[in-house]
């Protein structure tokens, strides 16, 4: 009896470390700021009566923060290069606040609180994105 088969040569990146760094260290930073902002929003709505929607706050920055490492997750070079945009244009947003000693460049937040939360947060995404696209380098040498 002769067996019929395909043997598949191509490794997929998919279920490596690295893709799976990928995911992880971009889509972490998302989610935990869209939750921070969205309980912050509720909690400041609920004391001063506010009229700021909690599903307005968590859908910006669903769409800003957690889909494009959704996107990522599915599609290493489109999820790399979006997070790679989004966060060079942030990160050279708050260099730019840093570097002009104007106190609320950046979205009229404190600069204390952009130096400690946001620009950790904007380079983690920027180290997630590139490892994105050296998932995406490796799945297509292989």
């Amino acid at each position: 009896m002769t067996n019929f088969g395909v043997i598949n040569t191509r490794k997929s990146a998919h279920g490596k470390p690295l893709c799976w760094a990928a995911r992880i260290v971009s889509l972490i930073p998302g989610i935990g700021y869209t939750a921070y902002a969205s309980v912050d929003a509720a909690i400041w709505a609920a004391r001063y009566g506010d009229v700021w929607d909690i599903f307005q706050t968590a859908g910006m920055l669903f769409v800003l923060l957690v889909l494009p490492a959704l996107v990522g997750w599915r599609w290493h070079l489109a999820g790399g290069l979006i997070m790679m945009l989004e966060s060079s244009v942030n990160i050279l947003m708050i260099a730019n606040s840093i570097a002009t000693h104007d106190s609320y460049a950046y979205f009229e937040l404190d600069p204390s609180y952009v130096l400690r939360a946001i620009l950790p947060m904007w380079v983690t995404i920027l180290v997630g994105s590139c490892l994105h696209l050296m998932a995406w380098a490796r799945e297509t040498r292989t």
